[in-house]
């Protein structure tokens, strides 16, 4: 009857994103739905795999961020507890402008990530003359 599809559909409803690994097992499951299982099974390995790479892809974010961040943080903190001629102030505001330039164009290169993996980015093809 039904028994095996009805224990299958719910080994897979229990699935979590904290499940991904657990594939469900095709022992005891009829041949006419191992194919399903496989194939179920295989797209939980590109899910888990993904979640996986999107884990480890913000952690980076959050680290590389997290520098520039800082290094902005003390440089104003300093500023402001500190007496300063107009030179070395500048100085302070040159430095942090470094730095916002350097997280404008981080956000930029992950904003390019994100458009080329959602295939959003558009090629230009131009022919050229390499004569």
């Amino acid at each position: 009857g039904l028994s095996p599809l009805n224990e299958v559909s719910t080994m897979m409803a229990n699935i979590s994103a904290q499940r991904l690994d657990m594939p469900i097992p095709t022992s005891g499951v009829p041949q006419e739905l191992k194919e399903l299982v496989s194939s179920f099974n295989t797209m939980l390995a590109r899910l888990d795999d993904s979640f996986r790479r999107l884990s480890e892809f913000s952690s980076d974010i959050a680290h590389e961020l997290r520098t520039p961040i800082q290094n902005l943080m003390v440089q104003t903190e300093v500023t402001l507890t500190g007496e300063y001629n107009a030179i070395e102030y500048r100085t302070n505001l040159q430095s942090n402008l470094e730095e916002f330039g350097r997280l404008s164009r981080m956000i930029s290169d992950m904003l390019f990530l994100a458009k080329a993996d959602n295939r959003l980015l558009v090629l230009r093809r131009e022919s050229i003359d390499l004569h």
